[in-house]
């Protein structure tokens, strides 16, 4: 009965503490050389290295930000050129020939209407604006996107008389007038001189 429990006891010190040639227990972990792990880890610092200009070009992260900033600049500009369309972009005239008469006995000698003025001013205007555009170093026509900018053009040829014997007209309506006045006006100085003569006649003749 002594023989079977010695062979125990001298079995456990076996199990316990293992031969330099035995395989390591199942749950002991692997032990890596010194100079293998030292190999390992410069070679995976050199991967590193190589890839980290590759990672430096794909990096995505500033390109949203740059993508929204690019974006609310691109907007920005959108949004100045809008106000500026609808607002300063147009080119806008005013041309008022209108004429105003008051009171009583005006003589008003027009060499063309009020409507021909204006017309002859709206013409000279554009040729004006044409032979100084952008193409000949003047003013620009179109804007930065290429778009042709509006011409705006009021006109104001009215024509307002008050009071009594006005008289508007062209050159040779005004002339006869004064013609006519002049030979009225002389017609009744040479009946004033005839009804006066008879008068002196009969003074003298006393």
């Amino acid at each position: 009965m002594d023989a079977p429990n010695n062979t125990s006891q001298s079995q456990d010190p076996q199990v316990d503490v293992p031969k330099e040639n035995s395989p390591p227990p199942a749950y002991t972990p692997r032990r890596v050389p010194i100079t293998d792990f030292t190999a390992m880890m410069a070679r995976i610092i050199q991967e590193r290295r190589d890839t980290l200009p590759n990672m430096g070009g794909n990096i995505s992260r500033p390109q949203p930000q740059q993508t929204t900033c690019t974006s609310m600049l691109s907007d920005t500009v959108d949004d100045d050129q809008d106000e500026t369309s609808e607002g300063s972009s147009p080119i806008s005239l005013k041309i008022d020939t209108s004429v105003n008469v008051s009171r009583n006995n005006n003589i008003v000698c027009l060499t063309a209407t009020p409507a021909e003025q204006a017309n002859a001013i709206a013409k000279a205007v554009v040729q004006a604006l044409h032979e100084g555009s952008s193409g000949r170093c003047g003013i620009p026509m179109i804007d930065e996107s290429g778009c042709p900018r509006p011409l705006s053009i009021q006109v104001d040829a009215g024509l307002n008389v008050e009071g009594t014997g006005n008289v508007i007209g062209s050159r040779d309506v005004i002339g006869g007038l004064i013609q006519k006045r002049a030979g009225s006006s002389l017609r009744l100085d040479l009946d004033d001189e005839e009804d006066l003569a008879p008068t002196k006649r009969r003074r003298t003749s006393h």
